[in-house]
């Protein structure tokens, strides 16, 4: 296949994935065209429609209407406006503000790198990254013996990972102090 045509493929692809990180994709993934599961009536306010007599559940019709049924599909999910928020649902708020939200936190922030440290960290990071799954791979497979864990040790250390992580625990430091 020609490289441009791939290239206008591409862009058609991220362009649907795109549509469906929005508000509109979302609720078009999720629920179907309007006029099949629900309308919007004069007042702009959602209307539920009757299912066709051959399903027994919206969720079996819904499967007929939209990809995003029992398989994961780019999207965000959020509720959809002007549906009632079902007891279950509500029930699902309560257990993860109790039991999640309260003691949730990011892990990892997304760092920002100054312009210098990113310049240092890109010439660290390949070598560094490609050593280390390579050798990764080598113990676990077993070709990399577990005597020549000391010398893998010692060739990261060459290859300036303090360096490498003296740079990240600065940025991260900075973002801990915002």
């Amino acid at each position: 296949m020609p490289l441009q045509v791939i290239m206008s493929i591409q862009k058609l692809l991220f362009a649907w994935v795109d549509y469906f990180y929005s508000q509109e994709g979302s609720e078009f993934l999720n629920q179907g065209p309007e006029g099949y599961l629900y309308e919007i009536d004069e007042n702009g306010d959602r209307v539920d429609l009757e299912l066709p007599a051959q399903f027994e559940s919206s969720e079996d019709y819904r499967g007929t209407l939209t990809p995003a049924y029992g398989i994961p599909t780019p999207t965000i999910v959020t509720r959809v406006e002007g549906v009632e928020i079902s007891e279950f649902d509500k029930f699902l708020d309560d257990e993860t503000a109790e039991k999640v939200d309260a003691f949730g936190e990011v892990p990892i922030p997304l760092l920002y790198l100054t312009s210098e440290e990113q310049e240092i960290v890109n010439t660290i990071e390949v070598d560094l990254q490609s050593y280390v799954e390579q050798l990764e791979a080598r113990f676990i497979t077993g070709v990399e013996p577990m005597s020549n864990w000391d010398k893998y040790v010692e060739t990261i250390e060459s290859m300036n990972i303090e360096q490498y992580i003296d740079i990240y625990q600065e940025a991260y430091d900075r973002w801990a102090s915002s």
